[in-house]
C-alpha cells in the first residue's frame, strides 16, 4: 500500500495550519467553527471563558456580539456534546442528532445508562413532564427558576426538593428534547428544542456506517496527521460505531493514506495516517507555514488530546484546577505558549478586576535559554490579551 514519509516538525506545522493558528490565517468567527468542528465550553473563567480564548487565539480582538448573534439569532451554532460539551455547527445537526437518538432509543447503551441514572430519582417521569410543560409555557427558563414558587403548582412541590431539575434537564438535553436557547449572566437558558431550531436545520438520518465515514474523514482533516486513537478522541468522541470496518474501506479507497514519521520512535505499534486531500499540504508545509506567537486556552482544540500533545510536541500538560494549591507545579489556570511550531512555555494568569489588570503570576519556559526577542513577542501577545479582556494594564512578575 502506498505511503508517504514525513517528520514530526512537518506534522506540527500542518496541525497548526489546520487549527488556524498561523500568521496568515484570517478566518471569520464562523469559519473557525467550520474548520474546528467544535469549541469546548467550560464554566471556569479565571481569565475568560475558554471558548472566548479559543476564538481570540485565532481572531485577535473579535466582536463578541457577532458570536452571540451566530448562536442565538441566526442559530448557526448550538450547544451539544462533541469530545466534550461544546459549541457545534447547526449544519452538522445530523451528526449530533444520531447521538440524541441513541439516548432516546430503547436498547442502546446510552439509553440504558441514562435510564439507570434517572431511575434513582423518585418521580422522575412526573418531574420531566412538569419541566417540559413549563418550558413550553415560558419559552426561556433558567434551571434554578424551574419549579420555583412562581412556576410550580402546590402538588408539584415535592418533585423539586433535592434539586433534581438540573439532572433531568441534562438528560433531556442529551436526548435533544430541550436545548440551550440563550445565556443570562453565563447561566444557561433552556427551551424546547423543536422551537429553537429553525425549519432549515438539516434533518437527514445517518446510518452507523455513514456517520462513521463522515466522522473519520472530518476528524482526520481537522488534525492533519493522526493515529486511529487520536481520530476517535477528536471531534465527536464515541461516535465511530463501525470504526474498524469503515477505516479499512477508506484505506482501500485511497482516501486515507499511511504516513511514516522518519524521526519518530515507534515504541508503541502505532500507525499514522493522512487524508488524501492533505498530502500536498503536508509536503509543502515548510514553504507555506507562517509562524506566529499564540497563547492557548487549557481546553484549546490543538492541545486537548494530551497524549497527542506529548507525542508530537514533547510537551506535558495537565490542568491543575483541582489539584491542591501546595501540590500544583505551575498554577491554577495556565496557558501554553505556542511560538512558531513549538510550545515554548506556559503562563499562569489571573484577571484582577479590582486593580483592572491582567496579572501574570508566573511564566515557565521549557528551555533555560529564551531570547530577549521571543520574550518581547510573548509580552506583546499578553498585552493583546489584556486589551481583549478590556483591562487597563499588564502586571508582569518581577523575575521576568
Amino acid at each position: 500500500m502506498h505511503h508517504i514519509k514525513t517528520t514530526k516538525e512537518k506534522i506540527r506545522k500542518l496541525s497548526i495550519q489546520k487549527q488556524l493558528l498561523t500568521a496568515d490565517a484570517k478566518p471569520t468567527i464562523y469559519e473557525v467553527f467550520k474548520q474546528l468542528g467544535c469549541v469546548q465550553l467550560d464554566p471556569i473563567s479565571v481569565v475568560a471563558p475558554s471558548h472566548e480564548l479559543v476564538l481570540w487565539s485565532r481572531l485577535g480582538n473579535y466582536n463578541k456580539q457577532e458570536l452571540e448573534d451566530l448562536r442565538w439569532k441566526q442559530k448557526m451554532l448550538f450547544e451539544y456534546l462533541a469530545h466534550a460539551a461544546s459549541i457545534v455547527l447547526t449544519e452538522e445537526f445530523p451528526i449530533h442528532n444520531w447521538k440524541m437518538q441513541r439516548y432516546k432509543s430503547t436498547g442502546t447503551k446510552e439509553n440504558t445508562s441514562l435510564n439507570n441514572w434517572l431511575s434513582k430519582i423518585k418521580d422522575h417521569k412526573e418531574i420531566t413532564k412538569q419541566i417540559l410543560q413549563e418550558l413550553k409555557q415560558h419559552k426561556q427558563v433558567l434551571s434554578k427558576d424551574l419549579g420555583d414558587e412562581s412556576h410550580k403548582s402546590d402538588t408539584a412541590s415535592r418533585w423539586w426538593s433535592g434539586r433534581y431539575v438540573p439532572n433531568i434537564l441534562y438528560a433531556l438535553w442529551l436526548q435533544g428534547e430541550v436545548a440551550v436557547v440563550g445565556r443570562k449572566d453565563k447561566q444557561k437558558l433552556y427551551g424546547i428544542a423543536e422551537e429553537f431550531f429553525t425549519a432549515n436545520t438539516p434533518q437527514e438520518n445517518f446510518t452507523d456506517e455513514q456517520l462513521t465515514r463522515h466522522n473519520i474523514l472530518r476528524s482526520l482533516q481537522i488534525l492533519g496527521v493522526a493515529t486511529p486513537k487520536q481520530i476517535k478522541n477528536n471531534y465527536t468522541r464515541n461516535r465511530y460505531p463501525t470504526f474498524k470496518k469503515t477505516f479499512e474501506e477508506l484505506l482501500q479507497e485511497g482516501l486515507i493514506i499511511p504516513v511514516e514519521i522518519e524521526d519518530y520512535n515507534y515504541v508503541k505499534k502505532e500507525s499514522w495516517y493522512i487524508h488524501s486531500n492533505d498530502v500536498e499540504a503536508l509536503e509543502n508545509v515548510n514553504n507555506t507555514f507562517e509562524p506566529t506567537t499564540k497563547l492557548l486556552s487549557p481546553f484549546d482544540n490543538l492541545i486537548c488530546d494530551r497524549d497527542r500533545l506529548e507525542t508530537i510536541w514533547d510537551f506535558s500538560y495537565r490542568i491543575e484546577i483541582y489539584t491542591p494549591p501546595k501540590k500544583r507545579v505551575y498554577g491554577y489556570y495556565v496557558l501554553p505558549i505556542l511560538h512558531e511550531d513549538k510550545l515554548i512555555g506556559r503562563v499562569d494568569l489571573k484577571k484582577d478586576k479590582t486593580k483592572d489588570n491582567l496579572n501574570v503570576v508566573n511564566i515557565y519556559w521549557e528551555n533555560l535559554f529564551v531570547s530577549k526577542t521571543v520574550k518581547e513577542t510573548v509580552i506583546t501577545t499578553l498585552t493583546e490579551l489584556q486589551t481583549f479582556l478590556g483591562l487597563k494594564s499588564l502586571q508582569l512578575p518581577t523575575n521576568f
